[in-house]
């Protein structure tokens, strides 16, 4: 048998292979393509809160009408850098 005729042979049997796996995924509960379940998409703005001086140190009031799993955005400027900026707690 030439080699161009194993090839093919085996290319139909892992096509067929294939599609006979996605066919059964049904049967046990899976799907090829697991489901997406993410929150609403739609960003809107919930309040604001800022601070302007010349510190060290420096903190921002969360604004009271946010609610637990809102996402907060967070921008900070600095004119110079003489030390080190860490990670806000929390």
């Amino acid at each position: 048998m030439s080699q161009q005729l194993v090839a093919v042979r085996a290319r139909k049997r892992t096509v067929f292979l294939v599609a006979a796996l996605a066919a059964a995924l049904p049967l046990v509960g899976l799907t090829a393509v697991p489901q997406a379940n993410a929150a609403d998409p739609t960003l809107s703005y919930v309040a604001a809160a800022s601070t302007a001086g010349n510190r060290t140190s420096h903190t921002v009031q969360v604004p009271g009408t946010v609610q637990a799993g809102d996402t907060l955005v967070a921008f900070l400027t600095t004119n110079t850098l003489s030390g080190t900026l860490g990670s806000p707690a929390g």
